[in-house]
């Protein structure tokens, strides 16, 4: 199998994975062979990759993080949940800032809200999510492929199974993990209040279209304070606190993190200073940005995230964390397809074949053809014994500057 971003699927592929509708349903079955038409199709409704049987990759399984099925049911709650809020808040959007949080604070709101309860909602889903990670212990890839409609959905649930995969390396008890799972899944919940023209939009914002997205973290934990949860779940804290820095420039609040893990019992609440839930999820949030594609831009390339993590360790996010992470994280996820750049096979191309949680700057490759773009039959190669060969992403990619990546996350 190997992964292919949506341009370069052509008619007489044949699916490696099916592909659901976000309301759950299949649209193509595993085995379909593309036509031209479904090829089209996929595009015009936001999917953003497909995963491919063929001959030369016969043998290479492209890991799912969650099921395809935990997935699609996430998806649906998340879905309802979020209409929930949009419900409760009716025509807020259109208010000013100030008008929003005063309503949110409101008797109005708090009667409206208290008939949704997202812990219930979602803890089944949050439950499946967490069996389906007790044996995965590296991130080899996220396996979102849409990039359109519920964009917003994709994100959260890509970002929860990296905080998730944080959460699991720190050795977090399970309540730790179910408020995580939460505070990820609902992190954005402010965002449903703000003009999606400006969320979606494709080049850099304005100053009061920045102004606007900055205040998404205090709208969403105002949101999910006054709904049928109890009200002390820390989950709320992780969407009032994703966008805090550990040097205390972030918003809303220019709160202050400890850039490690481990806190002594009066330093894990103390005001003033950010959540350690909701420095995992700042971590998952900004490589989620990174590592997937967006509406407006492509993905950034995979073995350039390490580099672009630990330049903003210390200051934007907790140093600690990003180190613990980066044990999970391969330097390019099974199935992508790579190019050589140096080395005795120079421009040859070919795709991960597997990776090692003991060697995840060295994984197995497996070379298709070769610089002339002919078709080649070599043993798969193992990059720990070849020192000499380097490779690189074979993808459509954004620039690598992290900035970029730390902007409207």
């Amino acid at each position: 199998m190997r992964r292919l971003a949506i341009e370069q699927a052509e008619p007489g592929m044949v699916l490696g994975r099916a592909v659901m509708a976000e309301t759950g349903e299949m649209l193509l079955n595993r085995g379909i062979e593309l036509t031209e038409r479904y090829v089209e199709s996929l595009h015009q409704k936001g999917y953003s990759s497909v995963v491919i049987e063929d001959t030369a990759t016969s043998g290479i399984s492209v890991p799912e993080i969650i099921s395809t099925e935990v997935r699609a049911a996430t998806t649906v709650k998340l879905r309802a949940t979020f209409a929930s809020f949009q419900q409760a808040t009716g025509d807020l959007r259109d208010k000013t800032s100030g008008q929003i949080v005063r309503a949110l604070r409101s008797r109005t709101y708090a009667t409206e809200a208290d008939r949704i309860d997202p812990y219930r909602t979602l803890i089944d889903d949050i439950r499946a999510m967490l069996d389906d990670l007790l044996t995965v212990d590296v991130l080899d890839g996220l396996n979102a492929i849409k990039i359109h409609a519920d964009y917003l959905f994709q994100h959260s649930i890509d970002v929860t199974i990296a905080a998730l995969m944080i959460g699991k390396q720190l050795k977090l008890d399970a309540r730790e993990l179910r408020m995580l799972a939460l505070g990820c899944l609902m992190h954005d919940t402010g965002k449903t209040l703000i003009d999606q023209s400006i969320i979606q939009k494709p080049g850099k914002l304005t100053r009061s279209e920045w102004a606007k997205v900055k205040t998404h973290p205090q709208l969403g934990y105002l949101m999910l304070r006054a709904s049928g949860a109890p009200h002390d779940l820390l989950a709320h804290h992780v969407a009032f606190q994703h966008h805090e820095r550990q040097d205390g420039q972030g918003y809303p609040r220019k709160l202050l993190g400890l850039n490690r893990v481990y806190r002594v019992r009066r330093n894990r609440y103390q005001s003033g200073q950010i959540l350690l839930i909701a420095e995992i999820a700042a971590v998952a949030n900004v490589y989620e940005a990174l590592a997937t594609r967006r509406p407006y831009r492509p993905a950034y390339p995979h073995e350039k995230i390490p580099e672009i993590l630990r330049q903003v360790a210390g200051s934007v996010l907790n140093a600690e964390i990003v180190e613990e992470f980066l044990k999970t994280l391969p330097l390019i996820p099974t199935g992508t397809e790579i190019e050589v750049i140096a080395g005795r096979h120079v421009g040859y191309r070919g795709v991960v074949a597997r990776v090692d949680r003991a060697h995840l700057e060295h994984p197995w490759i497996r070379l298709t053809h070769d610089a002339e773009g002919r078709p080649v039959d070599l043993p798969d190669l193992d990059l720990l014994d070849q020192p000499d060969l380097q490779i690189r992403s074979a993808v459509p990619q954004a620039r690598a500057e992290a900035e970029l990546a730390l902007a409207g996350t």
